[in-house]
């Protein structure tokens, strides 16, 4: 172990002769969950970015981006303007 700034104690490495006595238990396990992992889907929409919230914007401009059933619970208001987060247009249905 090695003290590492500012965090202490923390910063690890393997002995040489133990990384060769877990070197093919290791590659096991590296096998196995790559068998598991679940494959990531590229988004529907081809941006990457998640379509669940709505961007909003103030009356002074400010953009937020909110999931819709956050927003129908109660207004959010701009700490700017103290006007009322609105969707934007092309998203408001």
């Amino acid at each position: 172990m090695a003290h590492l700034q500012p965090i202490g104690w923390s910063a690890t490495s393997v002995a040489e002769p133990t990384a060769d006595r877990y070197t093919e238990v290791l590659a096991e396990l590296a096998a196995a969950l790559v068998l598991w992992r679940r494959a990531e889907q590229p988004s529907p929409t081809g941006s990457g970015r998640s379509r669940n919230a709505l961007a909003c914007t103030c009356a002074c401009g400010r953009r937020i981006r909110v999931a819709r059933s956050v927003l129908e619970q109660a207004p959010i208001l701009c700490g700017g303007c103290a006007q009322p987060f609105e969707p934007e247009d092309d998203q408001a249905g």
